[in-house]
């Protein structure tokens, strides 16, 4: 699921590769250029309960690269996205037993799936809806008919925010570990 994890510290010198000792040890990361977050293979799992949106959207995405995943209601992606969480989740606003909405808040209430971006896509576009959406947490709302291009980029966009917003969330964690050793290498 998702890009590798090109984040992790290493402990080296930036000239031998060996790792430092003491106060002065420092921290390099691999960072991951754009171009391939994008262009890995990431799952979209897509919630819909009419088969032609889903085969529509499974059309698009999986010659762009992407593993289309489907679900027909809300207890079936969360479900779903429970069992294995996919990379990105497409709503649609009127499903049976649970509706976009309702699942997108389970979602974002789920500690283990809140961070996965959620898409909605509907042919609802007035303001009242896509409001909901985002305020609910979805990161876009894709009015139906779709486009292809749009589409592919704007689900690619957002799984390259995620992952950048969790290596911002490493790389602050790493500071603030750098933060604490240093203050206690200065009390020695």
């Amino acid at each position: 699921m998702g890009p590798p994890d090109t984040g992790s510290p290493d402990t080296g010198s930036p000239d031998t590769g060996s790792p430092d000792t003491g106060p002065r040890r420092r921290f390099f990361f691999k960072v991951a250029d754009h171009e391939s977050i994008i262009a890995e293979r990431n799952t979209v799992l897509a919630g819909d309960d009419n088969p032609e949106n889903l085969n529509v959207l499974r059309s698009m995405l999986e010659p762009a690269g992407f593993r289309v995943r489907i679900a027909r209601d809300g207890d079936q992606v969360l479900a779903s996205a429970a069992a294995e969480p996919p990379d990105i989740i497409l709503l649609d606003v009127h499903m049976p037993r649970k509706d976009g909405y309702e699942t997108c808040g389970a979602i974002r209430s789920n500690a283990d799936l809140a961070e996965i971006p959620i898409i909605f896509v509907s042919a609802l576009a007035d303001p009242f809806n896509k409001r909901q959406a985002f305020e609910l947490g979805a990161v876009d709302y894709f009015e139906k008919p779709l486009r292809m291009e749009t589409v592919v980029k704007r689900l690619r966009n957002a799984i390259a925010l995620t992952y950048y917003r969790r290596r911002c969330r490493d790389l602050e964690a790493v500071l603030a570990e750098m933060s604490t050793e240093s203050g206690t290498d200065r009390d020695k």
